[in-house]
């Protein structure tokens, strides 16, 4: 396989299967909290359908890793690998992410509406990801909790976790 896709195929198989593990953990934690009134009252639904879709995505990135030669390619690029890690810019982005999510779910969720909470995590995120235009970010911020919000809480009616919402 030639071209990028060929490249990265190794690496997209380790996350794809990171990825997997990551996602089964959180739909069997979403699937055992408690339903007090069925499924709309459970708050493990918000997480048991984020799990679920990043778990069908993750067997998507595996089998087109795969398909591309990825066992190979990552045998073959161990030490390569083993640079990028070394990179100051991978693991920059590697302790914001730990950090951004661990303060996410134990610093701004409790203290924060959902939406605000939301709302910060992912333009901390955004911001050193994505590198696009102030404005896109605070809208697409903005735009991500809201919806979630609507979904969940108004039309699912169900609990969101955290400090509760503001909508």
């Amino acid at each position: 396989m030639t071209g990028d896709r060929g490249r990265e195929s190794g690496g997209d198989l380790v996350v794809g299967l990171l990825l997997a593990a990551l996602s089964l953990y959180v739909v069997v934690q979403a699937v055992a909290m408690p339903r007090p009134k069925g499924w709309h009252s459970a708050p493990g639904l918000l997480p048991l359908i984020v799990g679920a879709t990043l778990l069908l995505l993750s067997a998507v990135l595996t089998v087109g890793a795969l398909r591309a030669g990825g066992w190979w390619r990552l045998v073959a690029g161990a030490r390569g690998l083993r640079r990028a890690w070394r990179s100051p810019t991978t693991a920059w982005r590697t302790l914001l992410m730990v950090g951004a999510v661990w303060a996410y779910v134990y610093i701004l969720l409790p203290r924060l509406p959902f939406e605000v909470a939301t709302f910060l995590f992912l333009a901390l995120t955004l911001v050193a990801l994505w590198r696009r235009s102030p404005l896109r970010l605070v809208l697409v911020s903005a735009a991500v909790g809201v919806a979630l919000s609507l979904l969940f809480g108004k039309f699912l009616r169900t609990l969101l976790p955290g400090a509760g919402s503001m909508l």
